[in-house]
């Protein structure tokens, strides 16, 4: 029974992510916003601060704060996200030093924007080929 529960409170927080998503698309941030809160919590709450799929969570609530403007709140999820990810090379990491570096890029930081941009390049070249679409963004 614990197994159970364990995992229907897991799905429970994907759909709270994917509810996020659907809601910004929706043009509704503040409920997206709640509801990718809700997801970052029950993973937490689940798996420990520390795990790694609570970085999944912390770049969707980034990519929230990014497109309201919010930068500086932006970076520190996709930072935090990528802590929790210290010696992976994933396409999942390219996409959050991508992130960051567009918002670094906002904030008037070309240094470090540059830094994550070119990592994020090296990264998704090695994870998915240098001929890959996303690799040419």
């Amino acid at each position: 029974l614990t197994k159970a529960l364990i995992h229907t409170r897991f799905v429970k927080s994907e759909v709270c992510s994917s509810l996020g998503v659907a809601y910004f698309d929706l043009g509704q941030p503040e409920t997206a916003l709640a509801h990718h809160q809700e997801a970052l919590q029950l993973r937490k709450d689940l798996v420990g601060r520390d795990h790694p799929s609570v970085a999944e969570c912390l770049n969707n609530l980034g990519s929230l704060h990014y497109a309201r403007g919010a930068f500086e709140k932006a970076a520190e999820n996709f930072e935090e996200a990528l802590e929790l990810l210290p010696s992976q090379e994933t396409p999942y990491v390219a996409l959050a030093l991508y992130n960051l570096g567009l918002c670094r890029a906002h904030q008037g930081q070309p240094a470090a924007a540059g830094s994550a941009l070119k990592r994020a390049l090296k990264i998704a070249e090695r994870s998915l080929g240098p001929s890959h679409p996303q690799t040419d963004l």
